[in-house]
């Protein structure tokens, strides 16, 4: 809808009947409206516990000269 102009939309809008005027609100909310979507499922492996010593700090993990 490129280089429609909102007045020119509104113009339009003013020229229907009041039962189209409301079919056009019902169908612009219906498009609006949040669509949901399935939630993400991706695959888990489970390795157990991290080791007690393992160590995220980055000073540990790189030498910095």
């Amino acid at each position: 809808m490129a280089g429609i102009r909102f007045e020119d939309v509104l113009e339009l809008a003013e020229q229907l009947t009041p039962e189209e005027q409301k079919q056009l609100i019902e169908a612009l909310q219906t498009k609006s409206a949040p669509r949901k979507r399935p939630p993400l499922n991706f695959p888990v492996d489970d390795l157990g516990a991290w080791p007690e010593s393992l160590s995220l700090r980055r000073e540990e993990r790189y030498i910095d000269e």
